[in-house]
């Protein structure tokens, strides 16, 4: 087998590669939450989420294997629309087996995640709640929506299940 001529004998080796680098993304992300549980200056039960993008519907795998985020985030996501995906990373399998309270910040006019194929279905399929999962969109914009918004949004959002943040006074001696 050439070089060249690899991708021709296994069509599918790049959704193999995918799954192998997603696994390992997923595995570091828990390692990032062991280490923060090791912190004393992290409150260990009120650790958010807040993804973007291709963040907010990896959100979607990463909230159902991570029980210790308390509520998320997801602005700009949903389904993945590409026609090809193993189901060892399809958000489908996953999403159900979210418990958390979900917060979506979308753009119904969004090019990458379409509302009715990709946030609708994303959003239904979520395991949490109803009363515990929220989704706002927005129709001035396309995969982008005012910033502003997504901080005020998230930090109601955070208040509501994280609690508020105690801000600590900063001395000069």
């Amino acid at each position: 087998m050439t070089k060249s001529s690899w991708h021709f004998d296994n069509p599918h080796r790049g959704l193999t590669i995918h799954r192998e680098i997603f696994i390992k993304y997923c595995k570091d992300f828990r390692k990032s939450i062991d280490y923060l549980q090791t912190r004393n200056d992290i409150d260990k039960e009120r650790l958010g989420y807040l993804g973007y993008s291709q963040g907010g519907g990896d959100g979607g795998v990463l909230l159902a294997i991570e029980t210790r985020i308390k509520t998320a985030v997801l602005v700009v996501c949903g389904i993945t629309t590409r026609l090809e995906i193993l189901p060892e990373t399809d958000r489908v399998y996953f999403l159900p087996h979210i418990h958390q309270p979900v917060l979506m910040l979308n753009s119904f006019f969004d090019w990458n995640y379409p509302y009715d194929i990709s946030q609708k279905p994303f959003f239904d399929l979520l395991g949490t709640p109803p009363e515990h999962k929220k989704l706002i969109l927005y129709k001035e914009s396309g995969h982008q929506i005012p910033w502003n918004s997504v901080v005020k949004e998230t930090l109601n959002w955070y208040d509501q299940y994280l609690g508020k943040v105690n801000h600590l006074k900063v001395t000069r001696d």
